[in-house]
């Protein structure tokens, strides 16, 4: 009998991949960091990943897929940034099209993929991990979706296209798994994209700085609010029992 070693294996791909091997014949021993910060985890492969985006600038394509391996050691949802090669490559699509796939993604999400997803053979068990209802966010996605079309509307460089369309593909994959917080994870590894676009106000934008920077207060005002009412992500640790 063959033996196998899972690391994560009390994670969902780590789950699933050691019941299969199970079932396979082999003898499997798991390996588990009980109540192992899972999203400080997924924190730390995404800064790995921006780190290692300037190989992908300097189209050092090797040491990217490199980087991106390391970062799957913190957590196994980082293989998608190996995609990262081919989407900062492509030219962005045009507004209209651009605000078109916005708007069919967000109805997409909103109706008919949590319907698919539970659907799902594999979910199983999962299902209470897979969607949670509690992650729609209609507000903060619309929010969201409201602020890329305002950048791709006054963006005129060239320069941070391809930052671009990290934030877009981002977007799409929060549009369409908002109900799913396991699934909806993986948009953090393209709006990190956000940050290379803020750091290019002042050269960046057909608008104004003053109009820009007052915009993005604005949006960060109030999705900090919300944020704070739903208290996601915990963003008060106390509560008061009555």
């Amino acid at each position: 009998m063959k033996k196998v070693l899972v690391t994560g294996a009390d994670g969902f791909i780590g789950s699933h991949l050691t019941e299969e091997l199970v079932r396979s014949g082999y003898k499997v021993k798991a390996f588990v960091y009980y109540n192992s910060f899972n999203i400080t985890r997924q924190m730390i492969a995404v800064s790995i990943i921006i780190f290692c985006l300037e190989y992908l600038e300097k189209n050092q394509i090797k040491k990217y897929i490199a980087g991106v391996f390391f970062a799957m050691l913190f957590h196994y949802s980082a293989i998608v940034c190996i995609s990262h090669i081919w989407i900062m490559k492509k030219n962005i699509m045009s507004t209209i099209n651009t605000i078109i796939i916005l708007c069919l993604t967000y109805i997409l999400g909103l109706f008919i993929i949590p319907k698919l997803i539970t659907s799902l053979p594999i979910v199983g068990h999962y299902s209470a991990y897979i969607m949670d209802a509690e992650s729609s966010g209609s507000v903060t996605r619309i929010l969201l979706n409201a602020f890329f079309i305002f950048i791709i509307i006054s963006c005129n460089n060239k320069k941070v296209k391809s930052y671009l369309n990290l934030f877009f593909v981002g977007i799409i994959i929060y549009n369409l798994f908002a109900y799913s917080s396991a699934v909806g994870r993986l948009a953090l590894y393209f709006t990190f994209a956000q940050l290379f676009l803020y750091a290019n106000l002042n050269s960046t934008y057909i608008f104004n700085t003053y109009t820009l920077r007052s915009f993005s207060f604005i949006y960060a005002t109030i999705y900090y609010f919300i944020m704070l009412n739903a208290n996601s992500g915990e963003i008060v640790p106390y509560k008061i029992w009555e």
